[in-house]
């Protein structure tokens, strides 16, 4: 069943030859339609449909359409997204590119995505393992056995387990009848509760009217941190860098974190002014778009120079086996991640990307490759000693600077 229902488009074999080697991954599934020079058409039909959807009483978190690139294994995704916070609602864009079996890297070689000889594809993703949300979803009501089926929502759970009622023993009371119905919805309920957090991942992302798509701020530790920023400016961007030091002795002069930390979002403008005061004045209070994250470096683990008092129960860091230095250093970087997640919750960010060091869950081997958590939010180690790992930090960059295009060109066309 199609989430934009529509007039059903044939592919041709050409658009079906040019998908076929992606297919491999699970990510597409098949071409839907000929291949087409824009993808103008395609989106505002997508567009309409979700505008009928919505006049319906949708509720779906997320409504996707995506288009494939298959001269450039571009694969666009626009979406209308809903959230509790205004900001984080809407239409977005993300845009990946795929390797030879269509497994999605989160980086962009190319600069514009609108570049094709060939043309545009519009392909359907289903149920698979990276976290995309399906262009469409199967009833499945038809099949041998309909109890055993992942319902898509709400209301067909409540219909599967209609369905599913056995007769009533002359023994069972009323209380226990509707006790049994009851956890008979909720079990198919939650199964609904649990396939849409494989599906629709959560999202930091968020856009407004003052969001600026030039600004890129940088917190590091890292004596090369410029490496980063010269990244950030080769795909256009203004990187503006703090050092975990910068930020620490922000709060210690301002004396705010220990005391209201419920204002720490506030403090971004004041960090800014503070470390910044040349470029503060044309930036205003929610200017910065991108983020980058890089505070864990092994090397200052043992100076006690920047050693910080923060509350945090030492019960927290029992597995650090009494290495003193290392909780301390643990406990000022985790600091410096609760301000990032601050500025996150109170401005409009659209993409950041946290160096992993402090998830032991994140393993060595892919530390070069960015992984996704959720909308707008990474992990990578950007630099290292890896030359890779940079180029893969800066398509990161290119990549989500090109989301942020797309975006403006979604809602452009919706304008329209």
């Amino acid at each position: 069943m199609p989430d934009t229902p529509g007039k059903e488009l044939v592919p041709t074999s050409e658009a079906e030859a040019a998908v076929e080697p992606y297919r491999a991954s699970g990510l597409i599934e098949a071409a839907i339609g000929s291949p087409e020079r824009s993808m103008d058409r395609m989106i505002g039909d997508h567009l309409a449909n979700v505008a009928m959807l919505e006049a319906r009483g949708d509720k779906s978190p997320e409504r996707p359409v995506y288009i494939f690139n298959p001269e450039s294994r571009l694969l666009i995704n626009y979406a209308l997204r809903r959230d509790e916070d205004l900001a984080k609602s809407g239409l977005f864009a993300e845009v990946v590119e795929l390797d030879e079996s269509g497994k999605p890297r989160y980086g962009v070689s190319v600069v514009n995505p609108f570049a094709t000889s060939t043309g545009f594809i519009n392909v359907s993703v289903g149920d698979n393992p990276y976290g995309f949300a399906p262009s469409y979803t199967e009833m499945k009501l038809d099949n041998d056995d309909p109890l055993q089926t992942v319902p898509p929502n709400i209301e067909t759970a409540d219909l599967l387990a209609m369905l599913g009622q056995s007769a009533i023993p002359e023994s069972e009371t009323v209380m226990d009848f509707v006790a049994r119905r009851s956890e008979e919805r909720e079990a198919f309920r939650n199964k609904v509760r649990q396939q849409q957090q494989r599906h629709y991942l959560g999202t930091v992302q968020s856009f407004g009217e003052f969001t600026n798509p030039d600004m890129h701020l940088i917190i590091s530790d890292r004596d090369d941190a410029e490496l980063m920023a010269a990244s950030s400016r080769e795909v256009g961007l203004y990187p503006l860098v703090v050092s975990g030091d910068d930020v620490i002795n922000h709060y210690r002069n301002v004396k705010r974190f220990l005391d209201a930390p419920e204002h720490l979002g506030e403090s971004i403008p004041e960090l800014l002014r503070r470390t910044h005061p040349d470029l503060f004045h044309w930036l205003g209070s929610n200017a910065v778009s991108f983020m980058t994250v890089d505070i864990a470096d092994e090397k200052r683990w043992n100076d006690e120079r920047r050693q910080i008092t923060v509350s945090v129960p030492a019960s927290r860091w029992s597995e650090a086996e009494g290495v003193h230095i290392k909780q301390v250093e643990l406990e000022r970087s985790l600091t410096i991640l609760r301000f990032a997640e601050a500025i996150i919750e109170r401005s409009p960010i659209f993409a950041r990307l946290v160096n992993p060091m402090l998830h032991p869950e994140y393993n060595d081997s892919e530390r070069g490759k960015v992984e996704k958590e959720a909308h707008g939010q990474y992990m990578q180690v950007p630099v290292g000693k890896s030359p890779d790992n940079l180029r893969e930090y800066t398509d990161w960059l290119r990549k989500v600077r090109l989301d942020m295009a797309l975006t403006l060109y979604l809602r452009g066309l919706n304008q329209l």
